[in-house]
């Protein structure tokens, strides 16, 4: 109900239903001609088919589809792909299950993430758009962070997120992977699966998380599931926050990480599970990766900060940059005098922008151009972008780029045409 009322970003006239109709027949835009375009067509195609049926849970599967067609086509491919595996049955085990819960949390942790970096851009806007900045962060930090590989693989096809925002330098992978860790919300993970265990009844389906839970327990608790049900009638499963995190480490660890002191209803904690020998030799060889990973990059991370200041951080990578921009200066100025190659000659007396980097002016992206007279056909008076990993506004009637973390001034000029 409703769904005809919900626009496209909302935008007046451009409704939502029309994309989802595109979508059904054609599939989306975005992912035409890619190894997805069937898969997501099917999906979606699967999940109309579902509502038009009237099958269980149709209403709330669709309202997630609805509601993912006002955004961006990178939001559509998402929650189609989310609900087309639901209603397609695809079961998980417990691990999985908890697995799925945990990509949720991460998920919210970009969002987040994605919102606080367009903000420095200048956005949230159309061009700085978060939905975008999520496919970047996936493209970039997928494989780092564990996130969602479905997820990674659609963000592959983001032309946006390719265009606008450059790729994760060494530096900020890792200031980033610190930031969503901070971001990710763990207590309110524990409360989140506490609550759902807890939930289970006659009608808990027979794959969904309460009853493969039990089932679990009943393998890896031998002897210890009284500790499931409530003290006072011994009917009802409720699951407290401190076995939540034990559940969590003896799934994904092979037993609990607490100490021997710890219990849980006069139980002591790690006597409650079987070891998962197996589990726990991969769990240990992993985190001695990650740990051994990690410490690489925070001393090189080191040694890129050796000035206190961002400031000094950012003229540092500045000065690093001078060789390759006198060289290609150099190559610019045997272009106009010797180089006889009339394409190189050409390229040299194109318009393009400069910075004053103090000592010089260094040309920036040729491309940055292309943005500049977009921007001033619309009306627009400035353009945010990225480089060498900091985040830059443009201000058009000024002419002078500033750096949004370090609040650093430069002159811009245009040289060799207008804009």
């Amino acid at each position: 109900p409703g769904v005809e009322k919900l626009l496209y970003r909302q935008q007046p006239g451009n409704h939502a239903l029309a994309f989802i109709v595109s979508g059904y027949r054609e599939g989306l835009r975005a992912f035409r001609g890619t190894d997805l375009d069937v898969h997501l067509r099917s999906l979606l195609r699967l999940a109309v088919h579902h509502g038009h049926a009237d099958k269980p849970g149709s209403a709330r599967y669709l309202s997630e589809i609805a509601e993912a067609f006002t955004d961006c086509q990178a939001v559509q491919a998402r929650v189609t792909e989310s609900v087309g595996l639901q209603i397609r049955g695809v079961s998980l085990d417990f691990a999985g299950h908890l697995a799925d819960l945990v990509d949720r949390y991460k998920a919210t942790a970009v969002k987040i993430f994605a919102i606080e970096q367009c903000t420095k851009l200048g956005g949230p806007d159309e061009y700085n758009d978060p939905a975008h900045y999520e496919s970047r962060i996936l493209m970039d930090l997928g494989d780092r962070m564990g996130l969602n590989e479905g997820m990674a693989r659609q963000a592959e096809h983001d032309e946006h997120a390719a265009r606008r925002f450059p790729k994760f330098g060494r530096k900020k992978a890792f200031l980033a992977g610190r930031r969503l860790r901070e971001l990710f919300d763990g207590d309110a993970l524990l409360k989140a699966f506490a609550a759902e265990a807890s939930a289970f009844g006659e009608s808990s389906a027979k794959d969904s998380l309460p009853r493969v839970f039990l089932d679990w327990a009943s393998e890896r608790m031998p002897g210890k599931q009284h500790v499931l049900l409530d003290e006072d009638t011994l009917q009802r499963v409720v699951v407290e926050d401190g076995l939540a995190l034990a559940v969590f480490e003896a799934v994904f660890f092979g037993r609990p990480q607490a100490v021997a002191e710890e219990t849980y209803r006069g139980e002591s904690l790690s006597s409650l599970f079987s070891v998962d020998e197996k589990v726990e030799r991969e769990a240990a060889e992993k985190a001695k990766e990650a740990d051994e990973q990690e410490a690489a990059e925070e001393e090189a991370t080191r040694d890129m900060e050796e000035v206190d200041s961002e400031e000094e951080s950012s003229e540092e990578e500045d000065d690093d940059d001078d060789g390759e921009e006198d060289e290609d200066e150099d190559e610019e100025a045997d272009g106009d005098g010797n180089n006889n190659n009339p394409d190189q000659a050409a390229s040299a007396k194109a318009p393009k922008l400069e910075v004053n980097l103090g000592s010089h002016w260094a040309p920036l992206d040729r491309g940055l151009l292309r943005e500049v007279r977009k921007a001033k056909a619309e009306g627009l008076e400035d353009i945010s972008f990225f480089s060498r990993g900091f985040p830059y506004r443009l201000d058009l009637k000024a002419m002078v780029q500033i750096n949004l973390e370090t609040g650093k001034v430069r002159e811009v000029r245009l040289v060799g045409g207008s804009a």
